[in-house]
């Protein structure tokens, strides 16, 4: 694993934000793996529950869809593995939040999210 995606990118990538599909694409050209944790997963699938809660028939399209999403993606079990998985291989974080990791020694790659994309985060 090169790379380890945080939830945000995730959620671009899902809506089709040009710079994270750019990017997701420039890092399956080069061949490199493109890691979740289960904690992304989670917050992934925890926000859609919320947007789609409501709506039973929606719900169950949208966590369709969602495991499709995830599942193009090599993902890290919740347990010591993602700590020392992460020290390590020293993946590239892709994220569009670099100031989450402005404290540690982790490399980013980040994408700015397309203002044209952003009011979609709320339909994942």
């Amino acid at each position: 694993m090169r790379y380890l995606a945080n939830t945000t990118f995730l959620i671009d990538l899902v809506n089709g934000d040009p710079e994270a599909v750019d990017l997701a694409l420039e890092l399956e050209a080069y061949g490199d793996e493109v890691a979740l944790s289960t904690i992304s997963v989670m917050e992934y699938l925890r926000g859609i529950y919320y947007l789609y809660h409501n709506n039973e028939k929606k719900l169950r399209e949208k966590l369709a869809q969602a495991f499709e999403d995830v599942n193009a993606f090599h993902i890290i079990p919740l347990t010591t593995k993602i700590t020392s998985t992460t020290q390590t291989n020293n993946p590239t974080i892709t994220t569009r939040n670099q100031k989450n990791y402005q404290k540690t020694n982790q490399t980013t790659k980040t994408h700015q999210q397309n203002k044209n994309t952003k009011t979609k985060n709320k339909t994942l």
